[in-house]
């Protein structure tokens, strides 16, 4: 063989093996404009919190998108507090919404686990959220995510019909 068909042959396989990916991301590009995901778009997110002894009714808004590497990334903004924002990642573990966040402009990270929302797509979630509380105390807690923003008092009933004590000190999610 000559070393003109040996060139051919060589960028051949090259343009073969790269030519499904290069399509792959095509498809993807072309289809970004029009793909809406469950879990894609903007959620409130309520839950309580302890400030001076005294309990809040805490409210977040949340924007899911998914990242280059079709992740889904999270970026919480909070109306109250313009300095507590968070941006983290989600993942699935059956059927469960795993949430970490960490906070951008401070030292902190909260975990969170929803229940129940991907196969039903549902407008309200309720989760377990661990993190720390205006007091640099530890606390375990319910959050709901919520498509539709709530008022304080329709968060506050939901928070607490959802809240229900196993025993003291570990809480739990009411059916």
């Amino acid at each position: 063989m000559e070393i003109k068909e040996w060139i051919v042959v060589i960028i051949s396989a090259i343009i073969g093996y790269v030519l499904p990916y290069i399509l792959k991301f095509i498809r993807y590009i072309l289809n970004l404009p029009f793909r809406k995901e469950l879990l894609e778009g903007t959620w409130h997110a309520y839950h309580f919190t302890r400030m001076q002894s005294k309990t809040l009714c805490r409210y977040e808004k949340w924007r899911i998108k998914r990242d280059i590497l079709n992740r889904l990334i999270i970026t919480t903004e909070d109306p109250q507090n313009p300095d507590l924002i968070y941006k983290g990642i989600i993942s699935v573990e059956r059927n469960y919404l795993l949430i970490l966040l960490r906070g951008c402009k401070h030292k902190e990270e909260l975990q969170m686990r929803f229940f129940d929302i991907i196969p039903t797509g549902q407008d309200i979630a309720y989760g377990l959220a661990m993190g720390v509380d205006f007091n640099n105390k530890p606390q375990c807690l319910v959050r709901i995510m919520s498509r539709k923003e709530l008022t304080e008092e329709e968060a506050k009933e939901i928070l607490l019909a959802k809240t229900t004590i196993i025993e003291p000190g570990i809480i739990g999610i009411s059916e």
